[in-house]
């Protein structure tokens, strides 16, 4: 069916509308977690090989179980490094592509629920773009760590788009190519959402709701035409959901006691009440909760009987009127995972995970709005609507970009997040380093020490806590820091490296050693400890060790000067003449200005066979 100029104009607009909230967001900087998912993660720095897919990841690739976002990841270094305006453009890019996936959803929903093609194009389009310039969004766009959000929003929207275009082009008969076409389109986008987040193990589910519910007139005859299309669904849970579950931080854990369970739930609970009340009024935002519990049931009895009461009313509204009883069960079915079995500890209320959600309460806002202004006379429904969409729409959108010149400025973001949250202690943390970087190192030091005096428990927290005392030289706190996460998690390699390091610092190399192999013991393959030990044993002239270290190390970063540069001076030291040369050559090809690189290219041509 041809696209008419106003389904066209309505998607133009949208995309204008967006781009004009989102045009100030393009120049933000790496956030907290992007050091570590973006600047520090091996796996964007070449195209994802087939072989990740069979084998364990590395230490420290933040995206190995979400290969889709990785893969946007390496498209966006490949095409401008480490700069940060284009990864904001990808995922304002992607931002840009759920929106329209939304539009189109919501207008053949409308339609599927028996409005007209006008005012289903109507809905659609006041749906779509509320939800669009959102600030509750603005977390999702601006922190690029979240990009999974993004990508799983968009997927799970296409994939009910493509399902319902199946059906309508299929039209309750033998299915014809156009409608295989779309079919292959929804499993497709069903498959590369489950490769971007966890909350999209259920999108399967929520696709077989929609299809009884909007499309399919009895469960008989939607096995008999679909069965096939649910199967492909079904099939797409094996290898994403297998790599989450063996790989994934956010693993269900057995060993977490029933307790924290409980207290993570009681949060949830204060948590989700808090978002619907930031959907009708979009302040104060906070980018970082802090990762406190609520402890007492008594002291969220409020917020617990509001999300009972809203689970008892979806339960009710599935059977009695199933069309708004969907919104509710999508609501809640892309919240489930982060708000029960995966519990997310070092964030356990976050405003990026209202992005997909956010649109049933956008479509549930458009609809009331429909159904008051009806009790106006006809000749002022259709202006008053289009009256108090525009300046609601403008009012978010404007409230948008100013949200979007705090991500702009780290140090006016964490200096927001501690007004907000004064007992955050990763905000003090966070807020300190931006401080020193700024050339402000003792106002820095006094936020440090605060969070020292009284030094969080999560492991998240404790890392950053330690790598801030680092930048600030208080190495001996910093080890404790360390000590105090490794006695709880003695598999995370990452906080054994940043334990050795600190160590050298502090003249202690045997301890150091220790711990750079105790990381080598869990991530053979992890490629700063290899590098540190080269290091060591380089200095204790053992230099046979040393080159195999740093053999392994140009070998997990191949893209870094350093490691060839230091595996060629090993080589020299053995009087490996020709391989010394090829490795400081490479140095110099990656980075020509290396210090001591060509000189020491001049020696070892002087030094080896051919030389004088």
């Amino acid at each position: 069916m041809r696209i008419t100029l106003p389904r066209r104009l309505g998607a133009l607009g949208l995309l204008l509308a967006t781009g004009l909230a989102y045009s100030n967001a393009l120049d933000g900087p790496f956030l907290m977690d992007d050091q570590l998912s973006i600047v520090e993660n091996t796996a964007i720095r070449q195209w994802w090989p087939l072989a990740a897919a069979l084998n364990p990841p590395p230490a420290n690739v933040t995206f190995f179980t979400r290969p889709f976002v990785n893969l946007t990841m390496c498209v966006d270094y490949a095409l401008g490094g480490l700069d940060p305006r284009g990864f904001h453009r990808t995922s304002l890019l992607l931002h840009l592509g759920a929106t329209l996936a939304l539009f189109g959803l919501a207008r053949r929903t409308f339609e599927a629920a028996g409005r007209t093609e006008a005012e289903a194009r109507r809905l659609g389009f006041a749906s779509a773009l509320l939800w669009s310039v959102h600030p509750l969004l603005t977390s999702a766009v601006n922190y690029l760590s979240q990009r999974s959000e993004v990508a799983m929003g968009l997927f799970l929207f296409l994939m009910l788009y493509g399902l319902n275009r199946a059906v309508r082009e299929a039209a309750g008969g033998p299915a014809t190519s156009r409608a295989r076409f779309w079919f292959a389109v929804s499993a497709l986008a069903c498959l590369l959402g489950m490769g971007s987040k966890e909350s999209m193990a259920a999108a399967p589910l929520l696709a077989l709701a929609y299809d009884r519910i909007f499309l399919c007139a009895s469960w008989r005859d939607l096995h008999r035409q679909r069965g096939l299309y649910y199967l492909a669904l079904a099939l797409t849970w094996l290898w994403p959901l297998g790599r989450h579950l063996a790989y994934s931080q956010y693993a269900p854990d057995l060993s977490v006691p029933v307790g924290d369970y409980w207290h993570y739930l009681l949060t949830q609970a204060w948590g989700l009440t808090r978002m619907l009340r930031l959907f009708l009024w979009p302040a104060p935002l906070i980018f970082y909760y802090g990762t406190q519990m609520v402890e007492r049931a008594s002291d969220v009895w409020p917020q617990l009987c509001l999300m009972a009461g809203l689970g008892l009313a979806t339960a009710w509204a599935l059977a009695r009127h199933p069309r708004i009883g969907y919104l509710g069960l999508f609501f809640f079915a892309v919240l489930a995972p982060s708000s029960s079995f995966i519990p997310v500890a070092g964030q356990p209320i976050a405003e990026h995970r209202l992005y997909a959600p956010l649109a049933v309460l956008a479509v549930l806002s458009v609809v009331v709005l429909d159904r008051a202004l009806r009790l106006l006379p006809a000749r002022y429904a259709r202006g008053g609507f289009i009256a108090v969409l525009l300046a609601w729409a403008a009012t978010l959108g404007t409230a948008a970009r100013e949200r979007n010149e705090d991500y702009r400025d780290l140090l006016c973001l964490w200096r927001d997040t501690i007004d907000k949250r004064p007992q955050n202690g990763r905000a003090h943390t966070e807020y300190a380093r931006v401080l020193r970087l700024l050339g402000r190192p003792e106002e820095g030091r006094a936020h440090l020490e605060r969070v020292f005096a009284n030094p969080p428990t999560e492991p998240g927290d404790l890392i950053h806590l330690g790598n801030a005392l680092v930048s600030f030289g208080k190495l001996d706190e910093a080890t404790r820091c360390f000590r105090l996460v490794l006695n709880s998690n003695p598999d995370l390699v990452l906080v054994w490296n940043s334990l050795g390091t600190t160590l050298v610092r502090l003249d202690r190399p045997d301890e150091a050693v220790a711990a750079f192999e105790e990381a080598l013991r869990w991530s053979p393959t992890y490629t700063e400890p290899h590098y540190n030990l080269g290091n060591i044993l380089f200095q204790r002239k053992q230099y046979d060790a040393a080159l195999e270290h740093y053999r392994q190390a140009a070998r997990g970063r191949p893209d870094v000067a350093l490691n060839w540069f230091n595996l060629g001076v090993a080589h020299a030291q053995l009087e490996q003449w020709p391989d010394a040369e090829r490795c400081v050559r490479r140095a110099l090809e990656l980075d020509p200005s290396l210090p001591n690189g060509r000189e020491t290219l001049r020696r070892i041509r002087a030094a080896g066979p051919g030389g004088g």
